[in-house]
């Protein structure tokens, strides 16, 4: 049943009229439905600023980032092939602390990716530089207690950053070896030692993250020497006779003897023994000490030997 004509197009709209022949009224009304129109105002353009000063490995790289004034939501950076996202604060700006896993040179691509008001910005890039450490080298080893001997081996150390690599070489006794740096720490051994005074030079080549470095070191190797110290009991106000002697033989220099830890006397080994009188003591028992001291480089080495003794009352 046809119940409305077509009557005319009046700017989009159309227009009907009753078909009053073939019309039946139903019961209904009619209402007309307003149209709605929303409108989108135009969005600014934006910019963005990045800046990001050098800095050396180990240390942060600290980029910054500046947008348009009253700019809102985040920014999206690509750094060592890695993509981030990072948010505007109230003063559209945005601070990221970057970790550089090594030294070399960086480059940040970023872009803003816009809001209700800013339309998206070109991206930009800035490029920083990680620069080397330059790192300090520091020698150890078995020489510090000052009592390597002839024959003996050598261990020396080249200690670096922990997270080092790359290779040292050592100089030492007229020849050159290489050691490669492990855990920060290079070890160099030398067996069959003799006696006399030594220097040991050592140089780091740096890697890609340390620059380039060396030490060096001087001490001594003496010749070995083992002392005893002997003395027999006796009665007040006898003295008591301390017997010392030197393992070699060939050993003729001063000893120093303490008594219950004060200095006592000297006295000189010949062909690496002497006898030496201890007298003024009073009754008990008491402990004599006979000690070496070196005096330079290749000779003997420092070394002490104890025993006690007891005076006994007079009968």
């Amino acid at each position: 049943m046809k119940y409305l004509k077509e009557f005319a197009n009046h700017n989009g709209y159309t227009a009907y009229t009753a078909d009053t022949q073939n019309f039946v009224k139903p019961n209904v009304s009619y209402c007309v439905q307003e149209n709605e129109c929303h409108m989108t105002p135009n969005k600014k353009e934006s910019t963005l600023d990045i800046a990001c000063d050098d800095c050396t490995y180990g240390d942060d790289a600290i980029i910054e980032f500046a947008v348009s004034s009253g700019a809102t939501g985040q920014i999206e950076f690509i750094l060592n092939g890695d993509t981030y996202c990072v948010g505007l604060d109230n003063q559209a700006r945005a601070i990221y602390k970057y970790t550089p896993p090594k030294a070399d040179f960086y480059t940040v691509e970023a872009r803003y990716l816009g809001d209700i008001r800013y339309l998206p910005s070109d991206w930009e890039a800035v490029e920083f530089e990680v620069a080397k450490v330059q790192p300090v080298m520091s020698l150890s080893g078995n020489y510090e207690n000052d009592d390597l001997v002839s024959g003996d081996t050598l261990i020396v150390y080249a200690h670096l950053p922990n997270d080092a690599s790359g290779i040292v070489r050592f100089w030492f006794n007229g020849e050159e070896w290489e050691r490669n740096v492990v855990n920060g720490v290079a070890t160099f051994t030398y067996s069959g030692v003799t006696a006399d005074g030594y220097l040991i030079d050592a140089e780091y080549e740096g890697d890609v993250n340390y620059e380039s470095c060396s030490d060096s070191v001087d001490f001594c190797i003496y010749k070995p020497l083992t002392l005893t110290i002997e003395c027999e009991d006796t009665t007040y106000p006898n003295k008591a006779v301390a017997q010392i002697l030197a393992s070699d033989n060939d050993f003729g220099y001063d000893v120093s003897i303490s008594i219950d830890g004060e200095y006592y006397r000297s006295a000189s080994l010949a062909s690496g023994e002497a006898l030496v009188d201890l007298e003024g003591l009073n009754v008990g028992t008491h402990q004599v000490t006979v000690t070496f001291e070196s005096c330079y480089c290749g000779t003997y080495v420092s070394c002490s030997a104890s025993t006690q003794f007891t005076v006994f009352p007079h009968e």
